[in-house]
């Protein structure tokens, strides 16, 4: 058994597709990583409470629809790799149609006050942003699970290029402002949109359409309800903590989260992008003790990185953020344990997302969201940031043991049905 092991991890070593997936993963780090830096050096607390405020809304747009959407291009990716033009055209027509309704709706609710943001001269240039951060994501995900690794790593080495120059210049230059922040974005991502589909011609078939996208309604329509409760597990915190304490408050909360999640995500999104694209090409049935070797290696890196936590908190908030938010290290161990067991929760999730089986995760999506609302209010209101820190820490270990219990559950279910028809 170990011989065997040790025999996979020296063939997926000596893989030049896995090298390549880690370069692009590594440059698509160091680009977020820039830009963060940049801008928390650059912002006050103040100012960059008000830019995380600024990015839940963006991340609303994202998660309804878009973000459910994007998982179940990911599952039907290869089977349209014959008609890649035809899949990427009803993907922009699709997406057009949606975000028109989205800005036209974003636009009532702004009016309404119901969002409550200052958006001074730049709310048309952020709506254009999102969309292209959207198309641009889409594009990203159907080539890497089309598994065309060198374009997807050209484009990450070209995206840290521009963002250091761009955000760079700026920082060197001192006018970085919220409104010429995401001017440079726009561009960054317009560039990259044009570089990753240079092959691409847009191709209508009204038929083909129609299929594309009842496979996408379908798979999508659980995804976008239980979107609806992780994008308010995702940004509650932060809007009660605006609401009772101030944005610098917010940016005091936002780092200390990013810190305990700053290498899971990543660690996250190479698993996504790397070995999920194998294991949803395996014609090979998953038994139960298989899935749980797999989630066991999962886990390890991201136990090491718990461990490690307590040494490392201060040095990832000087290199990634900057020292003026020290004083929330002492939260930065509890949040990464806890982010820890989310990342986990998710990673595990494969089989089910590979079998289609997405309305099984409906309540461990739902119920995080739902006691965090509730316990929010109780906890910010009266603990201020150790509340918050608390209440986050609460929605990732409700969401990691109702996962863990579902896709366990389903697991064992699945493999017993297949001895049964035996």
């Amino acid at each position: 058994m170990r011989n065997h092991f040790r025999k996979k991890i020296y063939v997926l070593l000596s893989e030049k597709e896995f090298w390549i997936a880690n370069l692009g993963q590594a440059a698509n780090i160091l680009s977020l990583f820039l830009q963060t830096k940049l801008i928390v050096m650059y912002f006050s607390r103040a100012e960059y409470g008000n830019w995380s405020i600024l990015m839940t809304y963006y991340t609303m747009l994202q998660m309804l629809p878009f973000t459910a959407v994007n998982n179940a291009i990911c599952r039907y990716s290869a089977e349209y790799r014959n008609h890649k033009n035809v899949y990427l055209s009803a993907i922009i027509t699709g997406y057009l149609f949606i975000f028109l309704i989205q800005t036209v709706v974003f636009e009532i609710l702004c009016l309404a006050g119901i969002v409550d943001y200052n958006f001074e001269n730049y709310q048309a240039l952020f709506m254009v942003y999102c969309f292209l951060e959207t198309i641009k994501g889409a594009f990203f995900h159907v080539y890497t699970y089309l598994r065309k690794r060198n374009r997807v790593l050209l484009c990450y080495i070209v995206d840290f290029i521009l963002t250091g120059t761009g955000l760079g210049s700026m920082y060197l230059m001192q006018f970085m402002t919220i409104k010429y922040i995401l001017a440079i974005l726009c561009l960054k991502d317009f560039l990259l949109i044009i570089l990753i589909n240079r092959e691409f011609h847009f191709q209508i078939q009204k038929d083909m359409y129609v299929v594309i996208y009842t496979q996408l309604f379908k798979f999508s329509v659980p995804v976008i309800i239980w979107n609806i409760f992780g994008y308010i597990q995702g940004v509650i915190n932060k809007w009660l903590l605006n609401y009772y304490l101030s944005a610098g408050a917010v940016a005091m909360y936002t780092v200390a989260v990013g810190v305990a999640m700053y290498i899971p995500v990543f660690y996250q999104s190479f698993i996504s992008n790397y070995f999920y694209p194998v294991l949803y090409g395996q014609k090979e049935e998953m038994t139960v003790k298989k899935y749980l070797k797999y989630v066991l290696i999962f886990a390890l890196p991201l136990i090491g990185y718990c461990i490690l936590m307590p040494f490392l908190g201060r040095y990832i908030i000087i290199m990634a953020y900057d020292k003026k938010y020290l004083d929330v290290r002492k939260y930065t161990g509890i949040a990464c344990v806890s982010c820890a067991a989310g990342i986990l929760a998710d990673l595990g999730l494969f089989e089910i997302l590979k079998l289609g089986l997405t309305r099984k995760l409906v309540i461990p999506k739902i119920c995080p969201g739902i006691v965090m609302t509730v316990m929010g209010f109780i906890l910010v209101s009266e603990y201020g940031l150790t509340g918050a820190i608390a209440n986050y820490c609460l929605g990732q270990w409700i969401y990691a043991v109702l996962a863990g219990v579902v896709c366990i559950h389903t697991q064992i279910k699945i493999q017993k049905e297949r001895v049964e028809k035996q």
